[in-house]
């Protein structure tokens, strides 16, 4: 009888961890979409790239977008856009969208993403525009982040602080977050 039960006890946690495994496998699949404005080579893309399962990039590629910005003169905007297309190229999940934050921003639902990543314009004026343009397409409890919540990049740490108090967080690489 020891032996028989001991069989059926196996058997039951075998099934019941191939059950869970299931369940295990299919919460855990990477569902969360987000958008990153301002991609410029697709460093930044690529990590997200790997992590969502759904990444729209919105970048327009166009030089001196940003006069306080020497990325935005320093290369012409065609070889970098060139580059990103270079680094996404193994990445199905990707969606490139050529075009301002503002122009590409009818393109996506709201209350769609789980998060949206700014590093495009850091004047004071895009940042906001950029922060109100894109809160709709968030879902509720999600997330909205950035790049550059430091010096010299004013305009940034201005315009966040302005719309959300401070960040929930601020990282290493000067990057934020709040959840909405």
């Amino acid at each position: 009888m020891s032996k028989l039960n001991s069989l059926k006890s196996n058997y039951a946690v075998a099934n019941r961890k191939k059950r869970l495994s299931r369940l295990v496998l299919e919460i855990s699949k990477p569902r969360l979409e987000m958008v990153e404005i301002g991609c410029y080579a697709g460093l930044s893309t690529v990590l997200f790239a790997k992590r969502f399962e759904k990444v729209y990039a919105v970048d327009p590629w166009v030089n001196e977008y940003d006069p306080s910005d020497k990325s935005s003169y320093v290369f012409p905007m065609s070889e970098v856009e060139k580059i990103f297309d270079y680094h996404m190229q193994s990445f199905s999940n990707v969606t490139k969208i050529r075009k301002t934050s503002v122009e590409a921003a009818p393109l996506i639902e709201d209350e769609s993403l789980d998060f949206v990543y700014i590093d495009a314009c850091h004047q004071y004026e895009n940042v906001l525009t950029d922060i109100k343009t894109w809160l709709p397409k968030i879902k509720p409890k999600r997330f909205i982040g950035g790049h550059d919540y430091q010096k010299p990049w004013v305009g940034v740490k201005q315009a966040v602080n302005e719309m959300f108090g401070k960040p929930d967080k601020i990282f290493r690489d000067s990057s934020w977050l709040k959840q909405i």
